[in-house]
């Protein structure tokens, strides 16, 4: 593995320089990922895009071999990602190659970084599309009620409306995180970093709603 010998895999488990494959960087990167308390979303995206590398070099009778690379066969995959992707896919594989290349050199298995000089791939501005106060008014109505699903929604619809806060960050709390008296909710974002959220009377007044019927049905 050592002296530029490092090469891409194909398949799940990566082969080194000699003719029987080695898991060994594969799950080499993965642990150094692990141990740096990414995302189980972020390592397998990082992981993934050094398959996907290695799939299109293999297909275009480019070099496997790590140390043989050079800028150009990595613009030429960035660029094909682009023609079949969204830009921000494309822009998340240039991140996890980056970030394996970076391991790699650090690590004393590649003696240069290929991606030197690289930038990333542009990501245009998207206009987020903005709930009208008439179809929220709408979306509200139909969790009027005192039932436990009623209650549940309501207080989830006004909690995403009202902090902003992602799905998977909504989906992730539990009750430890909800702070009535401060009207604060703890939430767990990307890179798992913990942040505060503050919320207002109405939010707050339908999270005690759902947290009283709740405790009826536990």
């Amino acid at each position: 593995m050592r002296g530029n010998n490092v090469v891409l895999p194909t398949g799940p488990l990566w082969p080194s320089a000699a003719t029987r494959p080695s898991p060994g960087p594969q799950r080499s990167f993965r642990r150094t990922l692990e141990a740096e308390n990414k995302s189980p979303r972020t390592i397998e995206a990082y992981t993934d895009a050094v398959r996907l590398l290695a799939t299109y070099l293999q297909a275009h009778g480019q070099p496997l071999l790590a140390g043989e690379l050079l800028r150009e066969h990595i613009q030429a995959f960035i660029a094909d990602q682009l023609a079949r992707w969204k830009p921000a896919t494309a822009h998340n594989r240039y991140r996890g190659l980056h970030a394996f290349f970076k391991w790699a050199v650090a690590e004393g298995d590649l003696a240069t970084n290929p991606m030197d000089g690289m930038k990333p791939p542009q990501l245009p501005e998207q206009p987020i599309d903005v709930v009208r106060p008439e179809h929220l008014a709408r979306l509200l109505k139909t969790c009027q009620g005192r039932d436990f699903t009623s209650r549940r929604d309501t207080a989830i619809i006004l909690l995403l409306v009202d902090t902003g806060m992602r799905r998977a960050e909504c989906v992730g709390m539990t009750l430890d995180d909800i702070d009535l008296d401060q009207r604060i909710v703890w939430v767990l974002g990307k890179g798992r970093r913990p942040r505060a959220l503050p919320i207002g009377r109405k939010t707050a007044q339908a999270l005690d709603r759902y947290l009283r019927v709740r405790e009826g049905i536990d």
